[in-house]
């Protein structure tokens, strides 16, 4: 038998690889530009657009907010560093839920409002109260938080009112304001996510 010759078995193909590095994360200006933390990419533009989370309680130095994250979108590159914008935050599940307790009621709100910069948020209040509360006390809470949420927004700087929320003065504020309406032992904003 005669030698078969194989051509073009194999042909291989020159592939660049990329070689990866660390990029730092900051958090943004109301944080302090503090560090987040790093990632492993192919270079700071990848990041750019990716959302990161970040425990409150590293971000505002409290304690108490630990039960508390905040989302920042990566959107601007400094050589091998990136900077964050707030893109919203949100309390844990579990922290609400050791919250509530027997012969109490439970009001929650989702709702959208508009800042002076045409700027547009999800707001999710909750609020607990010491005692049943009735249905139609329920709903006056809903009218009243929407409504002083909504002018805060729309006559306030954004930055500032979200400020406030992060470090709970906005919420103390809102439960002194609905105090003539019911008596509230918690209240809090469960989630506040920036809109497109």
């Amino acid at each position: 038998m005669g030698k078969h010759e194989i051509k073009n078995i194999k042909k291989t193909s020159e592939v660049k690889k990329k070689r990866k590095m660390w990029v730092t994360i900051f958090a943004p200006e109301m944080f302090n530009n503090v560090e987040v933390g790093e990632s492993y990419c192919s270079g700071p533009e990848a990041l750019l657009g990716r959302v990161v989370n970040a425990n409150m309680m590293v971000l505002s130095q409290d304690p108490k907010r630990q039960g508390t994250t905040a989302a920042l979108k990566i959107t601007q590159v400094k050589g091998d560093k990136v900077g964050t914008e707030f893109a919203g935050m949100f309390v844990g599940g579990a922290h609400l839920k050791r919250l509530v307790r027997r012969e109490t009621s439970k009001i929650e709100d989702s709702f959208v409002v508009e800042g002076k910069d045409k700027s547009r948020y999800e707001i999710k209040p909750v609020a607990v109260t010491r005692k049943k509360a009735h249905h139609s006390t329920q709903t006056d809470l809903r009218n009243k938080w929407r409504e002083i949420i909504a002018s805060e927004f729309a006559t306030k700087d954004a930055g500032e009112v979200i400020n406030a929320i992060i470090f709970g003065r906005f919420q103390k504020d809102l439960k002194d304001s609905l105090r003539k309406i019911a008596h509230i032992g918690i209240l809090e904003i469960k989630s506040i996510r920036k809109l497109k």
